[in-house]
């Protein structure tokens, strides 16, 4: 019956235009509790019901449902890796409550959008093609894309080239902070960020089967703001 209603409910969305986030996916315990499953569990999980047939995956969150932010992390490029590529999004899932709720907490990261204007419309256009960057809104208040021949953050490229040449671009740092480069999951290149308006050109390593890029800003606290990726995939 579950899955009989999620099915209903996905298609009807996707019928009238719209996305669906697969949201908290280790879980709804509140933070400091103990992880319930492996990363393994989890993503085999995803993997076996193509996470319910979902666009976006809630993957910025430091502490829930007993996952840190490198598990988060971890199942979100499994997945990619094993042919399912899903918007990655950061959140509170501060749910009403005082405001600024989520101040001081680990969980208070939001998502920025590229989006023609601030509409419905363009918003969800933005968010389907993975036009969003996420992260700590008390560190980091800027904003980060990459580009490569001509395509941004979000887009999927065929190309049969073994290596490719990306740029990172962000702004709206406070300095001293470092760009780290993830290609197909793993670091790959760290950069320093001495200055406001970072930009660097990055050369990536395709494998056989293509892979991804992104990438992730950090500060002494950890990682502050993330990119969602270029997928890179075979003719």
């Amino acid at each position: 019956f579950r899955a009989a209603v999620i099915a209903r409910v996905v298609a009807d969305v996707h019928r009238l235009g719209g996305l669906v986030s697969y949201n908290h996916p280790f879980g709804t315990t509140f933070e400091e509790n103990e992880k319930p499953r492996t990363n393994e569990e989890q993503l085999k999980i995803l993997l076996r019901n193509k996470a319910d047939g979902a666009d976006i995956l809630e993957v910025g969150y430091r502490d829930r449902g007993g996952a840190t932010l490198t598990d988060h992390l971890w199942l979100w490029d499994q997945l990619a890796l094993a042919g399912l590529a899903l918007v990655g999004v950061g959140v509170s899932d501060s749910h009403g409550g005082p405001d600024n709720r989520w101040s001081g907490s680990p969980n208070n990261f939001v998502s920025w959008i590229w989006a023609e204007s601030a509409t419905k419309r363009d918003l969800i256009a933005g968010l389907r093609a993975g036009r969003v960057f996420f992260g700590d809104i008390e560190h980091f208040d800027g904003t980060l894309d990459l580009v490569t021949a001509g395509a941004r953050m979000g887009a999927t490229v065929t190309t049969t080239a073994a290596e490719v040449e990306l740029e990172l671009e962000v702004d709206g740092l406070r300095g001293g902070e470092r760009v780290l480069v993830i290609e197909s999951g793993a670091v790959a290149a760290t950069y320093p960020a001495p200055a406001s308006r970072f930009r660097q050109v990055h050369r990536a390593r395709l494998a056989l089967g293509g892979g991804f890029v992104r990438c992730e800003v950090h500060d002494a606290s950890g990682a502050i703001a993330l990119s969602n990726p270029i997928h890179f995939r075979r003719p």
